[in-house]
């Protein structure tokens, strides 16, 4: 089962210590931006690289009336990665109750699995490469949203993009708390076409991961804006852990909502599993 995950954010960050008034070309950016950027990042992904995270996703596009409800499991140690999505409601997705798809990322080796509803071990099972399970990993279910983008990497890395322009970075305050903003423009490299206005909202009291994003791709009534919000429960190392993603996508002048998606986090355990479960075996 493949699963595509139609949305571009960026997340994780740290920020400049002062507002950035002038516009900054990617590729140019202050040298204590990427010094204070990169620990925070790397921070953030070795506690998401090392753990066991469990819950619930719901999937919506309400345009479609088409809904999917399912039950995951991300499991993370360095390099291998591992995730089971069991359905466990469905509308118009064509997927059954009570089936499971596995994919299992190593670099010895790449697996995904169907399971059928009845059945004890899997249906089918398709050797595929490590970049392309990791790949449906993370678009499957984006745990990876408060470090990484989805698709594009980190923040950092996004905004040296020669198609990047920084607009400024900016102390903002919220119910008590000190944010941050960021706000960049994206241009699609055609003089004919404005450049996209797009921004993240961050917390430096949780390990400068992403509260909030937005992000406008396309032109007309192919215009999307990505937007979403993200909520944290404890830390761990100096890393937040992620309890809740919620995220729209809304097409066209009108705004019309095409996907909404929900992610629950009921467990966050930043412990490495046991290698038993990035086996074929365990399928």
């Amino acid at each position: 089962m493949r699963r595509e995950l139609v949305f571009q954010c960026v997340i994780g960050l740290a920020m400049l210590s002062s507002a950035v008034s002038n516009r900054v070309l990617g590729g140019d950016l202050p040298s204590d931006f990427a010094a204070k950027y990169q620990p925070a990042a790397e921070n953030l992904q070795r506690c998401y690289s090392h753990a066991t995270i469990s819950g619930t996703l719901r999937r919506e596009n309400p345009r479609a009336k088409k809904l999917l409800e399912q039950q995951y499991v991300l499991r993370a140690a360095g390099a291998k990665f591992r995730l089971d999505i069991t359905t466990t409601a469905e509308h118009g997705m064509g997927l059954e109750v009570g089936s499971t798809t596995s994919y299992i990322a190593t670099p010895d080796g790449s697996l995904s699995s169907y399971r059928g509803p009845r059945s004890q071990v899997f249906d089918t099972a398709s050797e595929l490469s490590y970049s392309d399970v990791k790949s449906r990993i993370e678009n499957g279910c984006p745990l990876i949203m408060p470090y990484k983008s989805v698709g594009q990497g980190t923040i950092l890395e996004v905004l040296k993009l020669p198609n990047v322009r920084v607009d400024g970075v900016e102390k903002i305050q919220r119910d008590g708390e000190t944010l941050v903003k960021v706000s960049y423009d994206e241009s699609s490299g055609q003089k004919s076409q404005r450049a996209r206005k797009s921004w993240f909202l961050l917390c430096p009291a949780e390990g400068w991961a992403v509260r909030e994003y937005s992000r406008t791709t396309g032109d007309g009534d192919s215009e999307i804006l990505h937007r979403g919000t993200l909520k944290y429960d404890g830390m761990h190392d100096g890393a937040p852990l992620v309890r809740r993603i919620e995220i729209w996508q809304e097409q066209g002048p009108r705004r019309e909502c095409i996907l909404h998606e929900i992610i629950e986090v009921s467990s966050f355990t930043p412990v490495d599993p046991s290698s038993y479960f990035f086996t074929a075996f365990t399928f």
